[in-house]
């Protein structure tokens, strides 16, 4: 990963932290940062340098959730996802006190990433139920890009879906949970997103076995 006009150390040591927590969870934060780096791209050009780095970190908050919760097998109960949902937060305050760039603008492209990636375009998302365009766009794009990666990887608690079946989902929730814009963004960098899922230096072992170079069933 490359990472711009940012303490590299600081950075390799919070996702060695994650990986000790949880391996699994390193793989997808490293993916989740590719993704949001391409879509950046299309949708915030000036944003796009720093997102990658930010998009990797979004689910840092999570190093504080205790264990029996984050790796349950089977469904939360509310008190737990109640716990899990301070996540987000709990990551913000981390890059609030160890900031990884070295310029102002970058650090907040990091810490909106991280505390509202789990906003929803109709309000209804955590922690703080932004709406619209009151969410910030890093985020609206991680929101995105952390979806469809959730619903293509495997979980303890689910078997992965297939690329057709989790952009349908994302269809489905555009213009609810998603932004609209960015839903059509990331079908349309469907090649772009698909090499990621090839790329040898990102552990894809837990994600859908089914999805060839161009995101199809192999025949």
């Amino acid at each position: 990963m490359r990472i711009p006009n940012a303490s590299s150390g600081l950075i390799q040591a919070l996702l060695r932290t994650v990986h000790f927590k949880d391996a699994a969870t390193l793989a997808h934060n490293v993916r989740i940062g590719q993704i949001c780096s391409i879509l950046a791209k299309q949708l915030a050009p000036d944003i796009a340098e720093y997102i990658e780095t930010a998009g990797s970190l979004h689910d840092i908050g999570k190093i504080a959730i205790p264990d029996h919760i984050l790796c349950k097998y089977g469904p939360l109960t509310d008190d737990e996802f109640r716990v899990i949902k301070t996540h987000s937060a709990i990551g913000e305050n981390i890059l609030e006190r160890c900031p990884i760039f070295d310029n102002e603008k970058a650090n907040s492209v990091a810490r909106n990433l991280v505390r509202h990636h789990h906003e929803r375009w109709d309000g209804t998302g955590y922690p703080d139920g932004k709406k619209g365009e009151y969410i910030p766009m890093e985020a609206r794009i991680a929101a995105v890009a952390d979806a469809y990666d959730a619903m293509v990887s495997w979980r303890i608690y689910k078997r992965p879906y297939t690329h057709e079946h989790a952009v349908d989902s994302l269809q489905n929730d555009s213009g609810t949970h998603f932004q609209d814009e960015v839903v059509k963004s990331f079908i349309s960098c469907k090649g772009e997103v698909m090499r990621v899922y090839s790329d040898p230096r990102v552990d894809t072992s837990a994600v859908c076995p089914a999805l060839d170079s161009d995101g199809n069933m192999p025949t």
